[in-house]
């Protein structure tokens, strides 16, 4: 389940997730440094799940640090489509910690306050990724747009949620004529 809200006192809101399967897949430990001026990118891989199909992700920012948020884009990319899920917001010393991106968060995370701790909308929206299939890999793409700053990512997730279909493709056959015989 996911929690909405920020540090301004609003009260937490349950958001539930679609039905289908949940599954979240996570890189921790990391020391990725974000420099002054730069991209860094970490991946997770999501194993293959068959004929599967998504109809809901979130990213979940775990930790990061960073001297001042508001230099900090964040993109995710899955196969052939991306979104810029944050451009640019926060201020100094502002954090991101348990942050889920999620678009049926009630706050855009533009309109939350940091430290940023909760759910919020996306800068823009995830459902390009629906309807494509859970496996390979997940990207988060950090840029830093400005000098004087720097920060850490030690930790992030990806959040998916997937149906599969059921079985296989079942034929009626309705007979062209019926009769009764005599039994033997």
């Amino acid at each position: 389940c996911s929690f909405g809200g920020s540090a301004t006192g609003i009260a937490p809101v349950y958001v539930a997730p679609p039905s289908g399967i949940y599954a979240e897949f996570c890189r921790t430990g990391l020391n990725i440094i974000l420099n002054d001026f730069s991209l860094v990118k970490d991946s997770v891989l999501v194993p293959n799940q068959g004929t599967c199909s998504v109809t809901d992700v979130n990213y979940k920012i775990t930790n990061l640090t960073h001297s001042y948020d508001g230099d900090v884009s964040m993109y995710a990319q899955h196969l052939n489509v991306g979104s810029k899920i944050v451009n640019r917001v926060g201020g100094g010393g502002a954090n991101f910690i348990n942050t889920v991106l999620n678009d049926s968060g009630l706050t855009p995370i533009a309109s939350g306050i940091a430290p940023f701790t909760g759910t919020f909308r996306p800068s823009n929206p995830l459902t390009g990724f629906n309807s494509q299939p859970p496996e390979g890999y997940w990207k988060l793409v950090l840029t830093d747009t400005a000098s004087g700053d720097t920060g850490v990512l030690t930790a992030w997730c990806i959040q998916v949620t997937f149906t599969c279909p059921v079985g296989g493709v079942q034929t009626l056959e309705i007979p062209n004529y019926y009769s009764l015989s005599q039994n033997y």
